[in-house]
Formats: structure tokens, C-alpha cells, sequence
């Protein structure tokens, strides 16, 4: 079974990766967090710092394998996106259709394109009957529809007319954002009706968890997965996949010993102490249950403005 990072904005970008990749072998590709084109085609420094080949090695550059993602409904601009990570040497991009955020869905990209799939499928016609010869492989990251998992079966009849590589699907709808209980019984009506590699994707925070979505994909008559996705999972338990490889359970002092790592290179990185320090404390968000009982340290870290008062919250972890 291949483990693939999910895409978390503010979470995991290319210095996350970086450090997470040194310490924890057994994620098989991270899936980069979005980016979006507009009418200007123009690639920002930073986002062209967060996709270069050389901020995505290890340090004998080796290439960490990745994927960026495009948010777009506009072809032309998720084309000459595409083109130009190709350029960088990535064999694929993912089209995002799962964000359900309400500024992105107003304009009609990420979540707000399952809201009229007349739109996903105009879109994806101009996408493979254009240059499709000279794009990577594209595969999508979707929902299960807007409002109603029902909405899935007009969304599987547009997908399953193009050759994407792999289908990653969220089940869950727009409207239950991440809160909602995941809809297990509508991802698998949805998993028979989609002809292509389909990757299940939605709160696996734990090797029992997988375990158990294995038993179900038997129970029900699927082999497989061969494929699943991991986001918050990974960042409470960055370990995961090399629990899922058969490697060891995580220990307090390695999950200190990456944090420290990552602050120093995300100091490096921001050349900011104070950028890196807004950046850990995201991370402790979900570092921090990791961590029971120890409120009074990770409220600690959470006020610590300086590096030297974030080091001795840290140390007051138990």
C-alpha cells in the first residue's frame, strides 16, 4: 500500500517536506499545497521557490517525489500551468476539486466546480483535446459533490470519459467543509462507479485506522486500496507511513528532535525568527496531540515570542 501526503496549506510546504522526508522514509509522494493561476500567467517567486527541483531533494539531491497541485476552472491557465511544472521535470500535476473554501468556491474553482459539472466537463474537454500530448499526467482531488453525495454520479460520468492517472477522493460533500463524519457507504457506491486508480482520502489518523479501512474495502467486495492519502493524520503522527511500512512507532524524542529540526530550517528558510515561529506554532496545532496533559507547555508555545521562550516551552513538555 502507497502512502501519499496530502496538500495541507500552511502545513506542508517545501521545507516541511524537506525535513519530513529526512526523518521519515515511507511516504511513496507528497502532493504540494495549490497553486492558482490567473490571466496574468505569472508564476510568483515564491511559488516558483516552493515547486523548484532543488528545494524538492534530499540533501545528496535525490528528488523527494512530488506532485503540484492547480487550482483552476480556467483551461487555458491550468494548461499553461501544467507546462510549466513539466519544465521543472514533474511527470504530473492534480487538478483540485476539493476545496471547500467560500472564497474559492465563489469564484468557481476548487469544491465550486462539483457545483455545476457541465463546468468540470468543459473544462477537462478544452484540457485533453487541446495539448494533451505535450502535458504530464493529470489526476484529480475531488468530493463527492456539492451538497448530496448523490451528485457523484454525474461527476464519475464526466471523470470517467478522460484518462486521468488517479482519482483522489474525499467523501465528504462541499457543505460539511471538514467537520462532518466522513460518508464511508457513499465512497464506496462512488469507488464502483469510477473506472480509474481511485485513492481514499479522509481522516486516517492512525495505523488502526487504515487497518480497519482495509478491512472494509474486503467486507465489501474491493480489493485494495493499493493507494491511500494522509494530511492531518501525518501531522499529528508524522511517523505514520513508516508505521504503515512496517517501521517503528514514534517516539517523544524523535518527535522533539524533528520539531527542532524544522524550526531551524524554517528559520534558514523565512530568514525570520518570527515567521518560523508563527509556522511552528501551526504545527504544534497538531503536533500537540501527541502530547496529552501538557496543556500549561503547549499554551507556553503557543505565546512564545521569542525562540528562546518557545525552546523552554518545548523543554516543559512531558
Amino acid at each position: 500500500m502507497k502512502i501519499l501526503f496530502a496538500p495541507m496549506e500552511g502545513f506542508t510546504n517545501y521545507i516541511y517536506r524537506q525535513v519530513h522526508a529526512r526523518y521519515f522514509p515511507g511516504v511513496a509522494c507528497y502532493f504540494m499545497p495549490f497553486f492558482s493561476p490567473n490571466q496574468n500567467l505569472i508564476m510568483t517567486g515564491r511559488d516558483k521557490k516552493e515547486a523548484a527541483p532543488e528545494n524538492n531533494c534530499f540533501p545528496d539531491q535525490t528528488a523527494i517525489p512530488a506532485v503540484p497541485q492547480i487550482m483552476a476552472k480556467d483551461p487555458g491557465q491550468f494548461c499553461w500551468a501544467a507546462m510549466e511544472y513539466k519544465k521543472m521535470g514533474y511527470g504530473e500535476v492534480n487538478l483540485n476539486l476539493g476545496c471547500p473554501s467560500s472564497t474559492v468556491c465563489t469564484k468557481g474553482k476548487g469544491a465550486g466546480l462539483l457545483r455545476n459539472p457541465k463546468m468540470l466537463e468543459d473544462l477537462l474537454q478544452s484540457v485533453f483535446s487541446g495539448q494533451q500530448a505535450e502535458l504530464p499526467e493529470i489526476s484529480v482531488k475531488t468530493r463527492l459533490g456539492w451538497e448530496d453525495p448523490k451528485e457523484f454520479q454525474k461527476i464519475a460520468e464526466v471523470l470517467n470519459r478522460y484518462p486521468l492517472k488517479r482519482v483522489i477522493l474525499h467523501p465528504r460533500v462541499r457543505q460539511d467543509f471538514y467537520k462532518e463524519p466522513v460518508q464511508r457507504d457513499a465512497f464506496f457506491e462512488a469507488l464502483s462507479q469510477l473506472k480509474h486508480p481511485v485513492v481514499y482520502n479522509g481522516d486516517l489518523n492512525s495505523a488502526e485506522d487504515v487497518y480497519k479501512l482495509k478491512q472494509e474495502y474486503e467486507k465489501r467486495g474491493f480489493y485494495g486500496p493499493e493507494e491511500i492519502m494522509i494530511g492531518r493524520g501525518l501531522l499529528r503522527d508524522p511517523s505514520l507511513a513508516r508505521q504503515m511500512q512496517g517501521g517503528n512507532p514514534l517516539t517523544k524524542e524523535e518527535y522533539l528532535s524533528f520539531m527542532e529540526d524544522l524550526l531551524e530550517a524554517y528559520r534558514k528558510g523565512y530568514a525570520s525568527d518570527h515567521n518560523a515561529l508563527c509556522r511552528m506554532k501551526e504545527q504544534w496545532v497538531y503536533a500537540g496531540e501527541f502530547f496529552p496533559g501538557n496543556d500549561k507547555a503547549l499554551k507556553g508555545i503557543r505565546k512564545a515570542k521569542t525562540v528562546e521562550a518557545y525552546r523552554a516551552a518545548v523543554r516543559g513538555l512531558r
